[in-house]
């Protein structure tokens, strides 16, 4: 295994090369100065990296980014981020990095071996919504999280997390889901707009049910009660979906929304 000042080395080496052609091949997007500013602030990064100071370094880095994308940027800036335990920010970077098929080996092989380091400090997370997502903000420990990361897995942390589903200034739903190193955790929440009955499909008549499960005795049935409940007092409902896809009744109370279901 390469050591991580090698690793970076080689990632600069091969970074500066190709930086200063693609920047030379494309300088009509920006400005001449804009691009001498933007090589000499690179340059920066790699000096400050050689001096592990990360956080001077990042800052050169993501300077760098606005005025051209390049994977040989994200990958010093993900390294950058990894030596702060930055690690959520440095996965998602390197595996913009590893999607880029023009991508030099050298990088590629450090990028990969230094994502594989990471990852056992990992989990996913999967954030479901049920209903309108018209208007509706998620956030994900307090940040918001793009709408199109929505019900797609996402590397997080291990530890506790906190979600969040707004429309404007009134919060719809909250929900607190803790991921285990290498664990795959989905949650699904409620936008508040579909948890009426009426907007809900009838439970089958008990009288054409052979054997079948006690309605009174239906959790499910139970969930859409308090779901309208709920609804009528503006608190909505969590459910968490379990490992296996199915869902199922979470425990918790009426503040910040959540009803107990005892099946």
């Amino acid at each position: 295994m390469l050591s991580a000042v090698r690793r970076l080395k080689r990632g600069w080496i091969a970074g500066a090369g190709v930086l200063w052609l693609a920047w030379s091949a494309t300088a009509s997007a920006q400005t001449d100065a804009e691009l001498d500013a933007a090589r000499a602030r690179f340059a920066e990064g790699v000096r400050l990296s050689g001096q592990r100071r990360w956080a001077d370094a990042e800052a050169a880095f993501r300077e760098v980014l606005e005025v051209r994308v390049t994977s040989q940027v994200r990958y010093n800036l993900a390294f950058a981020l990894v030596q702060q335990d930055e690690i959520v920010e440095g996965a998602r970077l390197l595996d913009e990095v590893l999607a880029d098929p023009a991508l030099a080996d050298g990088v590629r092989d450090d990028s990969r071996t230094l994502l594989d380091e990471i990852e056992p400090r990992l989990g996913r997370l999967t954030i479901r919504l049920a209903g309108d997502e018209a208007g509706v903000t998620v956030l994900l420990d307090g940040e918001a999280l793009p709408i199109e990361r929505v019900g797609t897995p996402q590397r997080v942390a291990v530890g506790e997390h906190a979600i969040v589903v707004r429309h404007g200034e009134e919060e719809r739903a909250h929900r607190e889901v803790t991921v285990a190193a290498g664990g795959d955790e989905t949650v699904l929440l409620s936008t508040g707009s579909v948890m009426m009955a009426a907007e809900l499909p009838p439970p089958d008549d008990p009288a054409d049910d052979d054997g079948g499960e006690d309605l009174l005795g239906a959790w499910w049935l139970w969930t859409i009660v308090g779901a309208v409940v709920a609804v009528g007092i503006g608190v909505t409902i969590g459910i968490v979906v379990a490992s296996d896809g199915s869902v199922q009744p979470v425990a918790g109370n009426l503040d910040p929304g959540f009803l107990t279901v005892t099946p």
